[in-house]
């Protein structure tokens, strides 16, 4: 009997002793964990096998690791866990997955708008603000007692046409459908110039790519991108350079390193913007028609961008566009399959990791980013982060009764400028489509 209790007392002990070096582990596994200089938001990097001119080539994803030695004890004990972005801009709600985002008026009080509550009212907006030629303007601006003005303009409209059409992918919406079917001929047929100042080509070629669309509405979109007129004065010099083969890929070293990057004397830091989206649309010309001169174009464009960015952020402006630099990245690398430009992208990520966008097209940016990045290497995480930024748009830009942007109850997205009280067809249309990705 004794000789039981013994037994006992043993397997007791064992036990006791087990805990205890379960709880000393976890002890130090958190110590380890909490070591300063522990990055908790890595870029990804991506190597490869080969490549191809043209398209993307056999991507790996090489993920950086932090911390924690050979094995996880709470990973044993809990099963594992995906990390909590810290990637999240101020003032922002909690990031969701779910179709709606909560809002906060003014009081406090606290409610939930559906993504496709929004959604549909930002299309009634468009379809309101059309002039009796068919053609979007570039803004709705009003003043508190409600009266508004239309100010015109020929390429914003381009932005409606791509959100409405990101919109009709969910929704399958014979109207909405027609509606986009008319725009593409107005555009196409009625609106001449068209000036190519953002993505013309980009927002067209995913229109004409669509098995969704016709053919007569797929050579419209066609047309559309080929009537765009150049913006640049810096147009005209890059052929020159393109006929004489002196479009070289900057140093990428030197230009992560921030080390002076000089494309060309000329260049002119103020355009910055233009740079940025001229290097991401002829990126998708080169995909779409298969032109040479379209990739050296695109890579040009891209290198006085990097200049541009360097000088301006030297001078400490500022900047609206360095995630249209980041895209751009993205842009020539699924041109080109260079890796170069999908880590320069993800190096102004880290730049900006801790910065809080400040206006409504850099925070559209900002998300278009993300949903870029996420499409590419499937992280969840930056799914998320664009999720985040959506919730932050909706609360300080739709103007609906029970959130901070409520002026007038014009149920669509206004700018972030206290300012003035205003309503820019590109970046609503930008909002859509953004909704309308993560509104799945």
């Amino acid at each position: 009997m004794s000789n039981f209790f013994d037994k006992k007392k043993i397997r007791i002990m064992i036990i006791i002793a087990i805990i205890i070096l379960v709880i000393v582990l976890l002890l130090l596994n958190r110590s380890r964990k909490n070591q300063p200089g522990t990055s908790s938001l890595k870029p990804t990097i991506f190597s490869y096998d080969g490549g191809s001119q043209g398209g993307i080539n056999q991507v790996k994803e090489n993920k950086t690791q932090t911390g924690g030695g050979l094995f996880n004890i709470r990973e044993i004990l809990f099963g594992k866990k995906e990390p909590t972005p810290t990637k999240l801009p101020e003032n922002n709600q909690t990031v969701s997955e779910t179709n709606d985002s909560e809002v906060t008026d003014f009081q406090g009080n606290k409610s939930r708008l559906r993504y496709k509550d929004v959604r549909n009212n930002v299309v009634i907006w468009f379809d309101s603000i059309k002039n009796a030629n068919g053609v979007y303007p570039y803004e709705e601006s009003c003043n508190e007692n409600g009266s508004c003005n239309i100010i015109e303009d020929n390429r914003a409209g381009l932005v409606a046409i791509w959100g409405r059409f990101k919109n009709y992918e969910l929704t399958k919406d014979s109207n909405e459908l027609a509606a986009i079917t008319e725009d593409l001929n107005t555009y196409a047929d009625k609106v001449d110039p068209i000036q190519n100042d953002f993505w013309n080509c980009r927002m067209m070629y995913e229109l004409a790519k669509s098995p969704l669309l016709s053919s007569a509405a797929k050579e419209k979109a066609e047309a559309i991108c080929k009537k765009g007129v150049p913006y640049l004065k810096t147009a005209d010099e890059i052929e020159y350079k393109i006929n004489d083969n002196a479009v070289l890929e900057v140093d990428f070293q030197k230009a992560i390193s921030n080390e002076p990057i000089v494309v060309d004397q000329f260049m002119e830091k103020d355009k910055l913007y233009n740079y940025c989206s001229s290097a991401s649309d002829f990126a998708y010309q080169y995909l779409w028609f298969n032109n040479g001169s379209d990739l050296k174009r695109s890579i040009y464009y891209f290198n006085l961008a990097i200049q541009a960015y360097q000088e301006n952020k030297k001078a400490g402006k500022y900047l609206d566009e360095d995630w249209l630099l980041a895209i751009a990245g993205l842009d020539l690398f699924k041109a080109t399959g260079n890796k170069n430009y999908h880590n320069y992208a993800m190096h102004i990520f880290q730049i900006k990791n801790n910065d809080t966008c400040a206006t409504l097209f850099n925070c559209a940016a900002e998300s278009m980013f993300y949903q870029e990045v996420f499409q590419l290497t499937k992280d969840i995480k930056y799914e998320r982060y664009s999720r985040d930024i959506i919730g932050k748009i909706i609360n300080f830009g739709y103007d609906d009764n029970g959130t901070k942007a409520y002026v007038l109850g014009k149920k669509a997205i206004r700018s972030f400028n206290q300012g003035a009280i205003s309503y820019q067809t590109m970046e609503n249309g930008l909002v859509l489509k953004l909704l309308a990705i993560v509104d799945q």
